[in-house]
């Protein structure tokens, strides 16, 4: 009864919820926190949102509440970071008069200007030697505006041979790089469903722009410009393309002028990092042990949100991800609280809940850059995130390569007989590869996936309470061991056989990128040593500036020029070092070799 006071408080008083005042880590207190952090009335705590805020009030009032002491004038941390785009006064598109506003969309990914220029059909603007097919045969786009149909000869197909040329951004890339200066894009009939559903869509933080405009116009007004030259319709041109397999003569120049106009900046929203600290009595009491787990997940999903069901509306509660981290951050907190310390610590503990995980790490990566102690006395750090589903006792360990002594003391402590998983990598999804960016030992706990991940079933009642109350206390077990060691867990960096990439994209060059960076370029934030970049002398801080000649304005060029590159054989690459402009060559590595 007591339990579900609290938590009928917790819902209704969200700007000031009770505390669960139980020191000792309990299932029942995790389902308090978590109850109250995945509760619809949070709207999925998205990055930047009211509910964003609330939920770092939350963790402050908790830090407070277990004696924990700022690091500063404050238990948060703010910045400030790009969540999307936002449309300005001078979108519009004109030929002998203006087409009507709901007739096109701006899309979140163009660049700001206006343009006049002669206008030309691409078909679906793909090139693919490859697959024997090139929209752009034979046409000369340089200068011009391209108009290009969404999707391939593909259709809607998710999966067929045409998948990894069928984006948008893609696209309008490939139009760029051949010298268009804007595309429109079109949705031909056999789509005709969602004809007048494109929308300007979501953006990570950082600059996006792929650097010509970009918008959407409708099929009707298309038609209008064709016809005025005599041309078939969108419909009769989509036909043609896909009924003979190959473009041409369906790529044509229409014999018209038109001007387009867009006005796109960055939405700018503040989300922030709690920090929360108790100091060591011991003689070691400037070093610091660093437990975190990140608070945001995805609000109400939709499109651009990250969202595994992109298609629906819905509070996207976030239970394992990462209501679960935090959770099991708070009990640390209470149990280690200075009042009720089971032991005397050596060292000092930071606990900090990040910000914004969900859209690039951001607020573990500002805290590495703005640290409120020096990381060089940051003697590990411990990351939770998704530690909500233990199922048969098992228990995924990350970064257990990034110190001689992690695998060793694990063992040790493991009284409950947890089933261990151990990846030596330090890198990887979440947010202890900002620290062991920094040269700091990680250990990330991680209950597993599971089919409710990134979805609006990601719910309270899915969850193994007393799994993860099990995790926390082997968590605190081995924060004790670290706070009173006489020697600090020794750093190791991991020659890593993984490769990143995104389905579709068959090499790698092994960066890791700096989401926060917001200039222009694709700056990165750390190499994999073994990997191609890493032998070639590529470091952390470096920008990318262009690879096998084509440009690298963003992270979305970096994957566009990777396309372009065959595993095993070298290509330019440009990068700025300080003031330094360096060229490489590099042998890009396949992404399973």
């Amino acid at each position: 009864m007591k339990k579900m006071i609290l938590l009928l408080i917790l819902i209704i008083a969200c700007k000031n919820p009770s505390i669960p005042d139980d020191k000792n880590i309990t299932a029942d207190d995790i389902y308090t926190h978590i109850s109250f952090l995945a509760s619809d009335q949070m709207e999925g705590r998205k990055a930047g949102s009211k509910s964003d805020h609330q939920t770092a009030a939350y963790v402050a009032k908790c830090f407070d509440a277990y004696g924990l002491i700022p690091v500063g004038n404050s238990f948060f941390q703010e910045f400030e970071f790009a969540a999307g785009m936002a449309l300005g006064k001078k979108n519009f598109i004109s030929s002998e008069e203006r087409i009507s506003d709901s007739d096109f969309t701006t899309l979140s990914f163009s660049s700001s200007g206006q343009i006049t220029a002669p206008i030309v059909f691409a078909g679906y603007g793909i090139s693919t030697p490859d697959l024997n097919y090139d929209d752009y045969e034979g046409l000369d786009v340089k200068g011009k505006i391209v108009i290009v149909m969404r999707y391939s000869p593909d259709g809607e197909i998710q999966d067929g041979e045409f998948a990894q040329f069928s984006p948008l951004r893609y696209k309008a890339m490939a139009a760029r790089e051949r010298g268009a200066s804007g595309i429109i894009f079109v949705t031909g009939p056999f789509e005709d469903h969602d004809n007048d559903k494109l929308k300007t869509g979501g953006s990570l933080g950082g600059k996006q722009s792929v650097g010509i405009p970009a918008v959407h116009v409708k099929r009707s007004v298309i038609d209008d410009w064709l016809s005025f030259s005599g041309h078939p319709s969108v419909e009769e041109l989509q036909d043609k393309i896909n009924k003979n397999g190959s473009p041409n003569p369906s790529s044509f120049e229409i014999g018209k002028t038109i001007t387009v106009s867009t006005d796109i900046d960055p939405e700018l929203l503040t989300s922030r990092n709690v920090i929360g600290s108790i100091p060591g009595s011991g003689t070691l009491k400037d070093e610091w042990l660093i437990l975190g787990g990140h608070m945001d997940h995805l609000g109400w999903g939709g499109e651009g949100s990250n969202s595994m069901a992109p298609d629906l509306h819905e509070i996207h509660n976030g239970a394992d991800d990462n209501a679960s981290g935090i959770a099991a951050l708070l009990e640390l907190a209470a149990y280690f609280s200075p009042d009720t310390s089971p032991i005397s610590p050596r060292r000092s503990l930071l606990f900090i809940a990040f910000g914004a995980e969900e859209v690039g790490l951001l607020g573990s990566a500002y805290f590495v850059e703005h640290p409120s102690i020096h990381l060089d006395s940051a003697v590990a750090m411990f990351n939770m995130d998704m530690v909500g589903r233990l199922q048969e006792n098992s228990l995924v360990i990350g970064g257990t390569g990034t110190s001689l002594s992690w695998e060793s003391l694990l063992t040790d402590i493991n009284t409950d007989s947890l089933d261990f998983t151990f990846d030596e990598e330090g890198f990887g999804s979440s947010d202890h590869q900002s620290f062991y960016l920094k040269s700091i030992p990680v250990l990330f706990f991680f209950t597993g996936a599971h089919e409710d991940y990134h979805r609006p079933s990601d719910d309270v009642e899915l969850l193994n309470f007393p799994g993860t109350a099990k995790v926390t206390d082997l968590i605190a077990r081995l924060t004790q061991r670290v706070l009173t060691a006489s020697e600090k867990p020794e750093y190791v960096k991991v020659e890593s056989q993984k490769h990143s990439g995104r389905k579709g994209y068959s090499v790698t060059f092994g960066v890791i990128p700096d989401f926060v960076y917001s200039g222009d370029g694709f700056k990165i934030s750390g190499v994999r040593e073994m990997a191609p970049a890493g032998r070639a002398g590529m470091q952390a801080g470096d920008i990318i500036i262009s690879i096998n000649n084509i440009t690298t304005m963003n992270i979305y060029d970096y994957m566009f020029a990777l396309q372009s590159c065959t595993a095993g054989v070298e290509v330019p690459v440009v990068i700025q070092r300080g003031e330094e402009e360096i060229k490489l060559n590099i042998a890009p590595q396949g992404k399973e070799d």
